[in-house]
């Protein structure tokens, strides 16, 4: 059994403390070194030294004493947003987006490209143009703080022309580019890959504004629904990296035909079809600021039977992997994904639930932008967040 030996790898456990100091000041906010002790049970003198390494680091902000309590007035430290910064890059079926993140999550630059469809080399030349746009508007002491790149892209590209309307011969390349290898090229910094919905499940894990639990199921309505798991605070990503994957679970067929995946039904694409088949125009879906009143007629039936298979789901997966909460987001405007949560509860309502502990349903907090924000998450995690399990890994077994 692997334990800690604070004796034989001091460098790991300093690091691994100095990731824990930061978790815990991005989840809380400014806190005090009495505060700090309390949540990090590290004795005063070691949190001492945590801190005085990341202030000096220029990860640290200290604030004004706060005076008028029992006792030294205490001193609040918060993360300082020019402490480190991110790229995060979403590539999408119908858009391209980058950010340049700053170290609290602030965006301060957000570029976005509509594309019919998406191909390697277009994709290659708007990261370039886009860099430069950002390499142009910021100073250089930036730019050499910034850790990495995160990249949000689904998966398998390739496989999905038909559906987003693109030539097979302009998709296929994407089954043979190295993606990673073409953007550390092109951004001259480590690039770090996750599929689109799980880098949109850490990105309102790490800097999303709703009220979550340490264990959550996650769902994302794109173009193709998707998931993640969350569980202790972290990220499941599964020994295949396929943990969370609801679009793949199967969907009742309430007519005894053959069972469809969830992403078949319940999914943006659903809509875009029903529009098309009305004769109208299905643009105005990736518009972002957009809130689809124009098409409500076609909307309404959508939600709900979107929520009618999403209950099944979600009771579904409750029975699996018995978490407290749900977190429903997705590329829709946030009156639909209000509703469509609000509808889903009321279809839960008249399904049965025996054997399963309560849970509830939560409307996401990012929406549109939830992907490119996981992306620029991904480096800032990789570099800062807690990790026992590196921790673990480093520090060798006592004997």
């Amino acid at each position: 059994m692997n334990k800690v030996n604070r004796g034989s790898n001091i460098v790991a456990v300093g690091a691994y403390n100095e990731r824990l100091v930061l978790s815990i000041l991005r989840a809380k906010g400014a806190l005090s070194k009495v505060e700090l002790t309390q949540e990090t049970g590290l004795s005063k003198q070691t949190l001492t030294d945590v801190m005085g390494r990341l202030e000096g680091n220029g990860l640290l902000l200290r604030g004004e004493p706060i005076r008028g309590r029992i006792g030294q007035p205490q001193v609040p430290f918060s993360l300082n947003p020019n402490g480190a910064y991110s790229i995060g890059f979403k590539i999408g079926r119908k858009s391209y987006e980058l950010v340049l993140m700053d170290f609290t999550g602030h965006i301060l630059k957000w570029i976005r490209r509509p594309i019919e469809y998406p191909t390697p080399s277009e994709m290659e030349r708007f990261v370039a143009d886009a860099l430069t746009e950002v390499r142009n508007q910021f100073p250089s002491e930036i730019h050499a703080k910034v850790v990495g790149m995160g990249v949000a892209m689904p998966n398998e590209l390739w496989r999905w022309g038909k559906e987003f309307d693109a030539p097979e011969a302009a998709i296929e390349p994407w089954k043979d580019v190295d993606v990673q290898a073409v953007l550390e090229r092109v951004a001259s910094v480590p690039v770090t890959i996750w599929n689109d919905v799980a880098s949109a499940c850490n990105g309102e894990l790490i800097f999303g504004t709703t009220r979550a639990s340490k264990d959550f199921l996650y769902v994302y309505l794109g173009t193709f629904i998707g998931g993640g798991v969350v569980l202790n605070g972290k990220i499941l990503r599964g020994s295949r990296q396929n943990a969370g994957s609801v679009g793949s679970m199967l969907a009742a067929d309430q007519n005894g035909g053959e069972g469809r995946q969830l992403l078949s039904v319940a999914s943006i694409i659903g809509l875009i079809h029903r529009i098309r088949d009305a004769g109208k125009d299905a643009s105005l879906v990736w518009e972002a600021e957009d809130d689809w009143t124009t098409i409500d007629d076609l909307v309404q039936p959508w939600i709900d039977d979107v929520s009618s298979h999403l209950a099944a789901a979600c009771i579904n997966a409750v029975a699996v992997i018995d978490v407290p909460q749900i977190i429903i987001d997705g590329s829709v405007p946030k009156r639909v994904r209000d509703l469509i949560v609000e509808r889903t509860v009321e279809q839960m309502k008249t399904r049965p639930t025996t054997g399963l502990s309560a849970f509830e349903l939560t409307a996401g907090s990012l929406g549109y932008s939830a992907r490119v924000i996981g992306a620029a998450s991904l480096p800032m995690q990789e570099r800062f967040a807690e990790d026992l399990e590196a921790l673990l890994k480093t520090v060798p077994n006592e004997g």
